[in-house]
């Protein structure tokens, strides 16, 4: 995903930004459609850019207890600062991501990938009441009960 210096120039508001990745999933993570997608504002600062706004968390997850696919589909917070200098970095708690001011783009994919890697949950559930899968046939008991469970 690449932002053009032009643009970080002119500034946008809430511009939608949507890229295929191909790559993810070497990072154990799956995008839906394989496209990160995100909605960002960028404004002059006085060493750089300041950019913010959302990214959209589009993971593909299984659920632990039935084993079954879900996007939880929730938006996520991102604001970053972009600099040309080093030297020029202020010590703010935002991430900060060097630009090279030899180049006319930056790449943020592996950025915003990182922010979704931190995103994934311990115990990755499709629902609180999931039912999980039964223990003696395999058959998901969220699809209603068992032969196992109607032979008791």
């Amino acid at each position: 995903m690449n932002i053009f210096r032009s643009d970080l120039n002119a500034g946008f508001k809430n511009k939608l930004f949507e890229t295929e990745i191909e790559h993810v999933n070497d990072r154990n993570i799956v995008l839906e459609n394989n496209t990160l997608v995100c909605e960002l504002t960028s404004c002059k600062t006085k060493n750089g850019f300041r950019i913010t706004g959302h990214l959209i968390n589009n993971a593909v997850n299984n659920c632990d207890r039935c084993l079954c696919s879900y996007i939880v589909k929730d938006k996520l917070k991102v604001h970053f600062n972009v600099y040309n200098n080093p030297s020029s970095v202020d010590n703010r708690k935002d991430d900060i991501l060097y630009w090279p001011s030899k180049k006319d783009s930056i790449d943020i994919s592996d950025y915003l990938i990182e922010i979704l890697l931190v995103e994934v949950p311990f115990k990755k559930l499709c629902s609180t009441d999931c039912k999980g899968i039964c223990i003696k046939c395999g058959s998901n008991r969220n699809d209603g009960s068992c032969l196992c469970e109607k032979n008791k």
